[in-house]
């Protein structure tokens, strides 16, 4: 009975095929990334902007005070405060919360800068860097 195997020359095409087929899908695959990644903050940056909107329309609607996030749980801040402390108040509500930075350099990277302040109020700018 005669064995059957691969000659060198066949298992050289498959590798050269592999190798084409990986030189070609990393940079598309980096690009679906890429999309992701962008997708991601734009949903994230429209959640936030949902959360606060929602928090000022309870305000309006005659609460004395909201409920956010804080280092050592919730915090209840005044609707009467300053649009500054307000603004203060949502930052440091999102980053004691589990919303993960997609640019960030791993698991638990947080959407918040490592400041305690906004750079202005009612600036909603996406950081991020491809």
């Amino acid at each position: 009975m005669q064995k059957k195997s691969f000659t060198l020359l066949e298992l050289l095409v498959v590798v050269a095929i592999i190798g084409i087929l990986a030189a070609v899908g990393t940079p598309i695959f980096q690009g679906f990334m890429l999309d992701a990644k962008i997708n991601a903050s734009i949903a994230k940056h429209q959640n936030i902007e949902n959360f606060i909107s929602a928090n000022l329309s309870r305000c309006s609607a005659g609460a004395s005070s909201i409920k956010l996030q804080e280092y050592y749980g919730q915090q209840s801040v005044s609707c009467n405060d300053t649009p500054w402390n307000l603004a203060i108040a949502f930052a440091k509500h999102f980053k004691y919360t589990d919303m993960e930075n997609p640019y960030g350099g791993g698991s638990g990277s947080p959407v918040y800068a490592s400041t305690d302040a906004c750079l202005w109020p009612g600036d909603t700018t996406i950081w991020g860097s491809s």
